[in-house]
């Protein structure tokens, strides 16, 4: 959630930028004010939530402890809603940018820190809820003869919360930014490009940029794997699974890598798109307290996720929404003679763009997710020499999926954006038992996906390169 929050403040100011100061524009003292005043508000009812909640638990009262944790995530929401707001109608970044100037990375910091300090502000106020369910998990632990990790102190969580969960986004975003203003400043107008013949100067000079973008998102993996406190397991049964799984499924990946949490993570994850900054990562919880069965299977499924490229359509079906969005606009646009220059046009046709994108975001990531559950159902299942999901390969994935939500201490009920409730995945699971291994319903519907994502990319975005063609050419 926190990394879609993030990304959406970015790309409102982003759209912003694009077209100018807003349809209310304020001045920088003004705007501080009208930001940051009601997200300092918010952040006070967040505190006196997330004390209650703890004392809610102190007494018993688990139901006080849930609704401070929905009313958290409520104002996660709000407060990400009224600072695109601010952005969007107000014309925050302008605001920013006439006060320090346009300077490279700064003024776009700027604006964005009160989203980042709200954000924070949330993790802070709802450490006294996580901290009681630590201790909880902690007790019941050392009764089951489990590992167990010193409780985190309040700065130690918050870091902890900002560096695995806010800087998964801020990094690269960062490189991003900071590289294409880098270009747009010192490199595109200079005289080395002078000498390449006029048709080709601007072909190349994009190229140079999009190489410089390539290069940020190759080496924004290998600055979070540093900053996430990871250590590469070099051998052991583990290292030769993995290594074994790779070479069947002809996938490349590093690792695996321990990520070293102190115990309050819970988790596996593919760090990167493109080999040899593409890693795989093990949370020591994980390590420690799943059987060796649930961890492979956990591989099996970080391992779908590359075998079937989740990231880059996941990525080619936001791009894909938001072609088609625009194209939408235009027609609705035409449809009803409205003037697709003006500000409250292109603040509706922002908004709608930005909600599509989410939803596309939803639907598209749960189902790759649902794939690679099976997968690594499928996995287990090929491994005992079966040629359909197996029952004790369904229950194995569904059970490490159970412990994970009970080590993490959440409701297997609980529902995510991005991959649903474990509940929901634990009865997919359940449902693939006696059937085939290959061309399961799954594997057909994220094939339709696929399929439906490249011919909206080949649709709404050729007329787009043919016509940058034609201006190169022009040129």
């Amino acid at each position: 959630m926190i990394q879609l929050l993030l990304i959406l403040g970015i790309a409102c100011i982003a759209y912003e930028g694009a077209w100018g100061e807003g349809l209310w524009p304020v001045g920088f003292a003004e705007g501080v004010l009208l930001v940051c005043s009601p997200l300092a508000f918010l952040f006070g009812v967040a505190w006196a939530s997330g004390e209650f909640g703890g004392a809610g638990i102190d007494h018993g009262n688990f139901a006080a402890c849930r609704r401070a944790e929905r009313l958290l995530l409520g104002l996660r929401l709000l407060g990400t809603a009224w600072y695109c707001f601010c952005v969007l109608s107000m014309g925050w970044h302008s605001a920013v940018r006439g006060a320090v100037g346009d300077m490279i990375v700064l003024d776009e910091a700027i604006t964005l820190a009160p989203l980042l300090c709200y954000l924070v502000g949330i993790y802070w106020a709802s450490h006294p809820i996580e901290h009681r369910i630590r201790v909880s998990v902690l007790w019941r632990d050392l009764h089951r003869g489990l590992p167990v990790y010193a409780p985190l102190t309040r700065a130690k969580a918050l870091w902890q919360s900002v560096r695995h969960h806010m800087l998964l986004v801020l990094v690269p975003v960062t490189i991003i930014l900071g590289w294409s203003e880098v270009f747009a400043r010192y490199v595109r107008d200079a005289p080395v490009f002078d000498t390449i013949h006029a048709p080709l100067r601007e072909a190349t000079v994009h190229a140079v940029h999009y190489v410089g973008i390539i290069a940020a998102v190759f080496l924004s993996p290998i600055i979070i794997a540093a900053l996430w406190d990871t250590v590469r397991l070099r051998s052991g049964t583990l290292v030769e699974r993995f290594r074994a799984m790779c070479v069947s499924n002809r996938v490349r990946v590093a690792g695996p890598y321990v990520w070293r949490t102190g115990g309050s993570m819970i988790n596996g994850a593919i760090l990167g798109f493109f080999w040899p900054a593409r890693f795989l990562l093990l949370t020591d919880g994980l390590l420690d307290r799943l059987a060796d069965d649930e961890v492979e299977s956990v591989l099996a499924h970080e391992i779908a996720h590359v075998k079937h490229r989740h990231l880059p359509w996941l990525a080619a079906s936001l791009i894909a929404t938001v072609l088609a969005a625009g194209w939408a606009g235009a027609l609705f646009a035409m449809i009803f003679s409205l003037d697709p220059e003006s500000s409250l046009f292109e603040f509706l046709l922002t908004t709608s763009t930005l909600a599509a994108a989410l939803i596309t975001f939803g639907f598209v990531s749960r189902r790759f997710e649902w794939q690679a559950d099976a997968f690594a159902a499928a996995h287990l299942s090929t491994s005992a020499g079966n040629d359909v999901i197996t029952p004790g390969a369904a229950s194995t994935l569904a059970g490490a999926l159970g412990a994970v939500a009970d080590l993490n201490g959440i409701p297997v009920e609980s529902l995510s954006w991005r991959h649903g409730s474990i509940a929901q995945r634990q009865a997919r699971l359940r449902a693939l038992v006696g059937r085939p291994v290959k061309n399961l319903a799954i594997d057909r519907h994220c094939g339709w996906i696929k399929r439906t994502t490249l011919l909206t990319l080949i649709v709404a975005g050729g007329p787009l390169v043919f016509a940058a063609i034609e201006q190169t050419r022009g040129q």
